[in-house]
């Protein structure tokens, strides 16, 4: 296909949608010009056979786009586009295995509402702490780092925040404000045959991780679980929450085994639910001034 007649079938193409198309990398420089010509929100579209183009949902719809050959969004791609999408506040990247957590540094100050990387590590999280607007996040995957960036999450202002149901999902757990966490219940480790044993144990250890701050539990669409089962373990987990709040989302591999924070990250969840209550006491004394203002 030539560069001309692709060309003048996107220019098409952005009339009808009025919205910019995404084109594979190999042709960037020469899409250059209606990237600059189109502004506003990108829509993806790739060649696939005899077909032109198909055009799918928005970059932030929670769609695989074909980025040369895969689901990998590089730096410079995502330095070109991220902006373009700067009106959007609803991001979901989670169909973008391979992104890269300097990726991130691009997404617009605006993102309140965000679907992380398939593989997210706390690399990812260093580059949202600018994100001033942000407060809804989902993780498919536990992070995986070291436990001096857990921080990087404590900074975070954030209403919610959607994990699996792991071990390193209740450390992070442990250094985030009260009615904050959904932990999602990983799939792949239970079944009807031993899924009270399992409830039971699992309640049990999870009682050690600051679980009473867990405003709820849901479960994937692998997992064998009725929503009463689910209901039970939300009760020994979280007696004193809202037992209505349970989500549907993708179900999770078979997760490591739970363990006992250590001394450091016993401290750090002291200091953050230390900075949370102060900020919490700062809000409620400036509220009523302003408004009497």
């Amino acid at each position: 296909m030539s560069v001309e007649s692709t060309s003048s079938a996107t220019e098409l193409l952005f009339n009808a949608a009025k919205k910019p198309v995404f084109v594979p990398k190999s042709d960037a420089d020469k899409w250059q010009a209606i990237f600059n010509k189109h502004k506003g929100n990108i829509w993806a579209a790739y060649e696939e056979d005899s077909k032109l183009f198909t055009q799918i949902t928005p970059l932030w719809a929670c769609t695989a786009v074909p980025v040369n050959g895969d689901n990998h969004l590089t730096n410079e791609q995502a330095k070109i586009i991220f902006p373009l999408l700067a009106q959007d506040t609803n991001w979901d990247l989670g169909k973008f295995p391979k992104l890269t957590s300097e990726c991130l540094e691009h997404l617009p100050k605006q993102v309140k509402w965000l679907v992380m990387p398939q593989k997210t590590n706390y690399g990812h999280f260093k580059y949202l702490t600018r994100l001033e607007n942000l407060r809804y996040v989902f993780i498919y995957h536990a992070p995986t780092g070291s436990e001096g960036d857990l921080k990087y999450l404590s900074e975070l202002p954030l209403e919610r925040l959607q994990m699996p149901l792991l071990a390193q999902s209740i450390r992070i757990a442990a250094i985030l404000p009260p009615t904050l966490v959904i932990l999602q219940l990983a799939a792949g480790e239970l079944s009807d045959n031993h899924l009270s044993e399992f409830l039971k144990e699992k309640a049990t250890k999870l009682k050690n991780f600051y679980l009473s701050r867990v405003t709820g539990i849901t479960a994937g669409p692998f997992v064998h679980a009725t929503k009463l089962d689910l209901e039970q373990l939300f009760v020994d987990l979280c007696p004193d929450v809202d037992k209505t709040q349970f989500l549907a989302c993708a179900g999770e591999k078979k997760g490591r085994s739970v363990r006992h924070m250590n001394t450091r990250e016993i401290e750090m969840a002291k200091e953050a639910h230390a900075r949370h209550a102060a900020q919490a006491t700062k809000d409620a004394t400036v509220k009523p001034e302003s408004k009497s203002s």
